[in-house]
């Protein structure tokens, strides 16, 4: 049940925050987005994948906090649920957003997420106490 547990908060964790940063985002450069949300700006997108990636590796972090044991592989079992969630996202904007933009930001869905697993793991035996 930990399991089910640390990949929904993964998945609560990335949407709650890419959801409400893109509303900050919308708010704070109007002028950037049409009617639908989209955009073509070339630095807003690249800022909006660097958002994307920092979410991801903070998901598995998340995740892999949650879980406390095998936490790499609860971050890549998140990332291949935020890749799923994500190619249906990406598929009602794909005619007003750009191809590189849509490939990217589902590439880097697992490599994030599993990233911040292992470090999670990692700052784990970091921190452990050495027995001699």
């Amino acid at each position: 049940m930990r399991s089910v547990l640390a990949v929904f908060v993964g998945v609560v964790f990335w949407g709650m925050l890419w959801v409400g940063g893109n509303g900050v985002l919308r708010t704070a450069m109007p002028g950037a987005f049409d009617g639908s949300g989209a955009t073509q700006q070339s630095g807003v997108l690249a800022g909006m994948l660097l958002y994307s990636v920092l979410l991801s590796v903070g998901a598995g972090y998340v995740t892999a906090w949650v879980v406390n044991r095998a936490e790499v592989g609860h971050a890549l079992v998140l990332g291949v649920i935020q890749l799923g969630i994500g190619v249906a996202v990406q598929l009602q904007f794909w005619d007003v957003m750009p191809l590189w933009y849509h490939v990217l930001f589902l590439a880097m869905l697992i490599p994030g997420g599993v990233y911040g697993g292992k470090r999670r793991r990692d700052r784990m035996f970091r921190s452990a106490p050495v027995l001699v």
